[in-house]
């Protein structure tokens, strides 16, 4: 299994800004292996339907690696995520 240190965010975070740059740019190409998702085009049919879904996770991706990469969050090995507070 793979243990998280604390140097694992220098390596995993920009993997995943890379990654949902990726899946922004090629969402055709990505439709095009997975297919169309049914619950896509039924709630986003006026914004793109699995296109957008699949803009959607790569934005997601991008602010998940970059809040990561700058220690606003903390994710460690045992799946516990947590947001640094005031």
């Amino acid at each position: 299994y793979l243990k998280f240190n604390k140097y694992m965010r220098w390596i995993v975070s920009p993997l995943l800004i890379v990654i949902g740059m990726l899946m922004m740019k090629y969402t055709t190409g990505i439709t095009s292996i997975t297919g169309k998702l049914g619950f896509a085009e039924k709630y986003f049919q006026t914004m793109g339907g699995t296109y957008f879904w699949w803009r959607i996770l790569g934005v997601g991706a991008c602010l998940l690696g970059l809040l990561w990469l700058t220690g606003i969050i903390h994710i460690s090995g045992n799946s516990s995520l947590q947001i640094t507070g005031n």
